[in-house]
């Protein structure tokens, strides 16, 4: 009934800590529901370390932290029909491990995430101070500076001055070397070669 879900919130509702981003890091991390007792046991545990982590930092006290502690404590014993302290249930521990799991398996995701996006900006950096310092190339002898892919890495193929683009680069070659860098060909040799040069639009 309504009635008992109000008092199962209430026997269950997690403890609060004095820090106000502490407590909003804590309950945006994990909520603890009145639902079936073994997501209670593991979504307390979790909030308990995360906990652990604010005490660590010194965010939280020692009485903030032992209270919950404490909490988890409940939540199993209620789970197991015990006391706290009492062993954790068979189920306890695969699910608290598939939980963890497909936590670290999100985060690792989104710091690969995050350096791309970082390899990206930085060789857009370069390649931006390259062609700023290619534009200048006038004589068929003149260096290009390189450029690079996202990965950091320099097309083999990639002509050494202003005379070997307009030479050597040209049909299946330079459009290899846009592909190389992202880039979709276009026009003729000549557009091409401005895009070369000059990057994407």
């Amino acid at each position: 009934s309504r009635f008992l879900l109000v008092i199962l919130t209430m026997a269950f509702h997690p403890p609060a800590v004095a820090d106000a981003k502490a407590q909003k890091a804590l309950d945006a991390a994990v909520d603890v529901p009145a639902g079936p007792a073994n997501v209670r046991v593991t979504r307390s545990v979790k909030r308990r370390k995360i906990a652990e982590g604010l005490l660590g930092a010194e965010v939280i006290t020692e009485a903030e932290y032992g209270n919950h502690e404490t909490f988890q404590a409940r939540c199993t014993a209620d789970a197991t029909g015990g006391v706290a302290g009492e062993e954790e249930p068979a189920w306890f521990a695969p699910a608290l491990a598939a939980a963890l799991d497909a936590n670290i398996a999100g985060i690792k995701a989104d710091i690969a995430g995050i350096k791309s996006n970082i390899e990206g900006i930085k060789a857009n950096l370069v390649n931006i101070n390259a062609r700023q310092s290619n534009m200048v190339a006038i004589g068929q002898s003149d260096p290009l500076a390189p450029l690079i892919d996202g990965a950091g890495n320099v097309d083999p193929n990639f002509p050494a001055t202003l005379g070997a683009l307009n030479t050597i680069m040209t049909g299946p070659a330079l459009t290899a070397s846009l592909t190389f860098y992202g880039q979709e060909a276009e026009g003729s040799d000549e557009d091409r070669r401005t895009q070369f040069m000059t990057g994407p639009a």
